[in-house]
């Protein structure tokens, strides 16, 4: 097995544990469902939006999920790249 072929199975890897870890915190912090008392009155807000919460969360989440992930990608392929510059004679 090749260092590339290694080091793309431990980011696959890395980056599932990755994404189970996120989504656990992401359950964890998971709002309560809204009650009727929740909900903002009619003045308040024209559109009353109680999943709002919500959303932001997962958008979080998911935005932690890619930014880990695709950091931990590039940092593989700037170390293979470093290794094989090193490795050629000019």
């Amino acid at each position: 097995m090749s260092l590339v072929h290694g080091l793309l199975r431990l980011w696959i890897a890395v980056s599932v544990i990755w994404s189970f870890v996120v989504g656990v915190v992401v359950y964890s912090l998971w709002p309560q469902d809204p009650q009727p008392d929740d909900f903002p009155s009619p003045s308040d807000d024209l559109i009353p939006s109680p999943a709002h919460p919500r959303l932001h969360l997962l958008l979080v989440g998911a935005g932690t999920v890619l930014a880990g992930s695709g950091s931990m990608f590039l940092l593989g392929a700037a170390v293979i790249w470093v290794i094989r510059g090193f490795g050629k004679a000019p």
